[in-house]
Order: structure tokens, then sequence, then C-alpha cells
């Protein structure tokens, strides 16, 4: 259905597809298809959808920001970290010259690049940027622009948590394990899942 919508659209907007509307069904099939596991489709849409992006919008515009940290997240699914670590930074740049450095969009950017730099072994740049992921999340919570149950704060503790183990600060971990717990038991839907794995 998403192709034939695709179809409709290039014979109403011309083949070339040079309209946003374009963008985002590329995009959209992407993630559908990310979701059934057809990582290679989802690669080549989401592809599409940044290109065409570039082309209509400019290399700077938010809409590529999004198409990027998806591709980011694909690349990482497919163990091509590489490439998953240069779709992140494309975001993070784009998301700090449209809404600064202490934004969250950039904090998201920073959270995800420090997974790929743990994934890589890097310790010391992911702590790096799994930190100022954290500073951001917290110092929004403090100005009450998100709760604290609020699942990407839950994230970067549980990043922070994770990577203190890794590095033998077991001291430390108990204590962002602890934070993830507080904000599971102030949320509606708590997972039982992920409470079992921390109080394990």
């Amino acid at each position: 259905e998403f192709v034939a919508g695709i179809r409709a659209t290039l014979s109403h907007f011309g083949m070339a597809g040079n309209h946003p509307f374009v963008c985002e069904l590329h995009c959209v099939l992407g993630a559908l298809l990310k979701k059934m596991g057809n990582i290679n489709g989802a690669q080549n849409h989401l592809l599409k959808a940044r290109d065409l992006a570039v082309k209509i919008l400019g290399g700077s515009h938010t809409l590529l920001a999004s198409y990027a940290t998806q591709l980011g997240h694909v690349f990482s699914q497919s163990g091509d970290i590489d490439q998953a670590i240069v779709h992140h930074l494309q975001g993070l740049q784009i998301h700090e010259a449209s809404f600064g450095a202490n934004s969250l969009e950039a904090a998201n950017n920073a959270f995800y690049l420090g997974e790929c730099y743990a994934e890589r072994g890097n310790m010391p740049k992911a702590a790096e940027l799994a930190k100022r992921a954290l500073e951001v999340r917290e110092r929004a919570l403090k100005e009450k622009r998100i709760d604290a149950d609020n699942d990407d704060l839950l994230s970067s503790y549980y990043q922070m948590a994770s990577m203190c183990v890794q590095n033998s600060e077991h001291g430390h971990a108990a204590h962002y394990y602890e934070l993830v717990l507080q904000g599971l038991r102030k949320s509606a839907v708590q997972s039982e899942t992920v409470l079992k794995e921390i109080q394990r």
C-alpha cells in the first residue's frame, strides 16, 4: 500500500518527486521495513528520503536530522556502527545548529552516539556523550520540561549505569539503577521485565 502511495504521489508531483511529502513517504516505508526486519529495504528508502530532503530543503533542515537519526538506527541494527556514527553525528550537528547544543533534540543524538561508541569499545568517548545527554535531560527535569518518569531520562540513567558496570564502578552503577527504579515507580506503566533486570 505504501509503495502504491509513493507511485500515486510521484504521478501527481512528477517522477522526480520533488516534494517533502515524497520524502515522508520514503521515510515511513523505511521505518516499516525496519520493523519487518528488511534492513536493506529500510536503508534504501531512508537514503532516498535523505537525498531528496537535501535536494528540496537543503542540508541543514531539521527534517534531514530526523532522517539521519533513523538511518543511524538502521545502520546500527545492520551492524555497520561506523555508518551509524556518521548519521547520528549529522543529526547532532543539525539539531545543535537549529535548537542549540543543550537542546533535548541534540541530547537524543548524543545518547545514540554514546551507544555506538560503546559498541565500538571506545568507552571514554561513549561516557562523554552519555554524560552530555544525561546533563541536558536532568536540566530539563529541573526546569519541569520533562517528568521524572520520562523514557529518555530513564534511558540515560540506565546507559550510565551500564557504563559504570563495564568500568567496575559498581557504586555509581547502583546509584543510576536506583534512579531508574525511582522513575519506573512513578510511571503509570511499569515494566516488570526492566524492574527485575535492574533488581537482579
